[in-house]
């Protein structure tokens, strides 16, 4: 498989935004989410650990949308590692809405 593949498939399990725009009606927006099995998020583990670092910034932002979160490791993980996280504590995560723990 090829980085671009693994990107891809990283980015296929993050939420959408869809916005409908109706003339003379404000604009309605909601979030559509994949549906995350245990298949999903063993991806997302290998994916997060992947060698090349856009595809880890891919499952990255697929994991802040998780409803039921990943272990605590895979956070930590990806806190430290300097292709998502500016190395002051304002990692990727925080700044795209998962809470401090």
């Amino acid at each position: 498989e090829d980085p671009v593949v693994r990107a891809g498939a990283a980015r296929m399990l993050q939420g959408r935004e869809i916005i409908a725009r109706r003339p003379g009606a404000s604009d309605e927006s909601k979030t559509s989410r994949p549906a995350i099995g245990e298949r999903e998020r063993q991806t997302l583990t290998r994916l997060i650990a992947d060698s090349n670092a856009d595809v880890r910034n891919q499952a990255a932002a697929a994991i802040v949308g998780l409803e039921v979160p990943l272990g605590d490791a895979i956070y930590e993980k990806i806190a430290k590692d300097p292709r998502i996280s500016d190395g002051k504590g304002a990692t990727y995560i925080y700044r795209h809405g998962r809470p401090r723990k």
